[in-house]
């Protein structure tokens, strides 16, 4: 039988030979990984405008409408830019509406009283 010290240096050569070859594989496969993500991927500054119209997402809230509803409400006025809320306000009473522009579009707290509920 082999010397114990001479047969721990042979084990620790191999395994140092064998980690040596899996760690260069490794680098080598990172590598091709990293090439192959780099065709596929690009800048987003390389995309028009209309690239990205299909995958943004949008809401109604930040819409321009084409038309504009002004209301005046104690002196002030307060423009409206959503038709359908324009023509719900259009539904209601003169004093109901002056009652929600204060309350919701002023900030003012205002009482309603009996002769404005109707």
């Amino acid at each position: 039988m082999r010397n114990s010290g001479q047969y721990r240096e042979d084990i620790e050569r191999t395994f140092n030979a064998f980690y040596k070859i899996v760690l260069y594989c490794t680098a080598l496969d990172t590598c091709k990984k990293i090439r192959r993500k780099r065709q596929f991927e690009g800048s987003l500054n390389d995309l028009r405008e209309f690239d990205l119209e299909p995958v943004a997402p949008a809401d109604g809230y930040f819409v321009k409408y084409d038309t504009l509803t002004v209301f005046a409400v104690r002196g002030k006025i307060v423009i409206v830019e959503s038709d359908q809320l324009a023509t719900a306000l259009l539904h209601l009473p003169k004093k109901r509406r002056e009652v929600l522009f204060l309350r919701y579009y002023r900030l003012q707290r205002c009482r309603i009283r009996d002769d404005l509920r109707h």
